[in-house]
């Protein structure tokens, strides 16, 4: 069903499975389309992976783009969709965005398909190359070696039998069975063990001590080539951006260059701008 309205001002909501058509040329679609989690207005969409009936808030550098989430041929960005609810999505037109950063008229079109949150970390490196194969240099015995890992402010004793950690993999490995809310990786290219926070946010922090309050050995400082001390953590930082917000700057992994699309107004950071979308954009990821 295509509706013609001859007031390009029309205000009017969207009907699961109607296509909505102004004069002027834009396009807001529902189609039998849902939301598939909730998305707020002026956003960029994608269809869901799992369920190619719902749409959800642009989160992959190669999502099926579905154009810019609103609630009526008057975008706004004033509120959102709710998950299991109807899906209106400009296709092409001249929707209002929501912004990550200040933009000019005529910026180079990019989105987020990243949230800006971070979560806090700390490593403990080695001071030669290593793999997960390479030998650990714990005893192969009943010994035991030890730290304590704070997570978010709450610590959790780690607790290792040399016999069960041989191998770098094999220590990764017993470090996470005894943490809560974080987890220990081997980062290959940089020589490393780090060990990340489970949650993301100014809140997110991981601080490594060496040795633990039971009689254990001291863990990393027993570990061959493992540097004498640990790295400076690294903090969680909070969101200063959302999926499928619009900005200008390439982030590599984290957003993508919306090909053929152009601000045809500026808007400042937390704000919003007018987009032109053409009937075809090309969505091309920032590596």
């Amino acid at each position: 069903m295509i509706t013609q309205y001859l007031n390009p001002n029309t205000n009017a909501p969207l009907g699961e499975g109607k296509l909505w058509r102004q004069l002027e040329g834009q396009d807001i679609i529902s189609a039998g389309y849902t939301m598939a989690s909730a998305a707020g207005f002026g956003r960029g969409l994608m269809r869901n992976a799992s369920d190619k009936s719902k749409l959800e808030l642009f989160g992959s550098a190669s999502g099926e783009f579905m154009g810019v989430s609103v609630s009526s041929t008057d975008v706004s960005t004033d509120g959102q969709y709710s998950a299991g609810e109807p899906a209106g999505s400009v296709l092409y037109g001249c929707p209002a965005v929501s912004l990550c950063e200040a933009v000019s008229k005529g910026d180079t079109v990019r989105m987020r398909h990243t949230g800006a949150t971070t979560a806090g970390y700390q490593d403990w490196g080695f001071d030669t190359a290593k793999t997960g194969a390479s030998a650990t240099g714990l005893a192969n015995d009943t010994t035991t070696y030890g730290c304590l890992v704070t997570v978010d402010g709450v610590i959790n004793e780690v607790s290792i039998v040399g016999s069960a950690a041989q191998t770098i993999t094999n220590l990764v490995s017993q470090i996470n069975a005894d943490l809560t809310g974080a987890t220990a990786s081997f980062e290959d290219d940089d020589d490393l063990i780090r060990i990340t926070s489970d949650s993301t946010g100014a809140s997110s922090s991981i601080s490594i001590q060496d040795g633990n309050d039971s009689t254990d050995e001291d863990l990393f400082g027993t570990l061959t080539d493992a540097n004498a001390t640990v790295e400076t953590a690294v903090a969680g930082t909070s969101a200063t951006s959302q999926l499928g917000q619009f900005c200008t700057t390439a982030v590599a992994g984290e957003t993508v260059q919306v090909v053929g699309a152009k601000f045809e107004s500026a808007g400042l950071n937390g704000g919003t701008a007018n987009l032109y979308l053409p009937p075809n954009v090309t969505i091309t990821a920032d590596e």
